[in-house]
């Protein structure tokens, strides 16, 4: 699936087909963090993906939704500028981001895409971290944005639906 992916951005700029083809640069990442790439390699991808949809000063919410994953990697790996907050590591606020200014700039916006990944971002470490209460709050929260806004199904909702079923597994199992 991401060399698929890969090759559709490639094929995009082949054509000259830039809107296409930096729009897939964020689907590239979010497949190759959940599907479990190497994460050193994913962060030196990121940072050039980043600088490339930057340079065609494209969409603003594309280059949140590669900061968002970004920040991901870097509170995975401890590499990079992260979250001071070492009581949670889920927080995304470092150097590619941070959530509460992210939040508020996308709080009114139809573009609320980036607050459904912000969700997913969070809820990924928390579980990841075992934070499962914090999964837990972040879940109902994701399923409201999702019922909310009628969001389509595409990949991420794989990754979604993946996680809250885990996380009310480990729940259930909690007790």
């Amino acid at each position: 699936c991401l060399e698929q992916i890969k090759h559709a951005y490639v094929l995009g700029m082949r054509v000259g087909d830039t809107d296409w083809s930096l729009s897939i640069l964020p689907r590239v990442s979010q497949v190759a963090l959940f599907s479990g790439k190497q994460l050193n390699e994913l962060e030196k991808e990121m940072r050039l993906n980043i600088q490339e949809i930057k340079s065609y000063k494209y969409k603003h919410w594309m280059i949140q939704v590669n900061l968002l994953v970004f920040q991901t990697v870097l509170n995975l790996t401890s590499s990079g500028e992260v979250s001071l907050d070492a009581q949670d590591p889920t927080i995304l606020k470092g150097e590619a981001v941070d959530e509460s200014v992210l939040l508020a700039s996308f709080s009114d916006k139809p573009v609320r895409y980036v607050v459904r990944i912000y969700y997913y971002c969070r809820m990924f470490l928390a579980y990841l971290f075992r934070r499962y209460g914090i999964a837990a709050e972040i879940v109902d929260s994701h399923i409201e944005l999702v019922k909310e806004l009628q969001l389509l199904t595409n990949t991420a909702s794989i990754y979604e639906t993946f996680y809250w079923g885990l996380i009310a597994l480990t729940a259930v199992r909690q007790g």
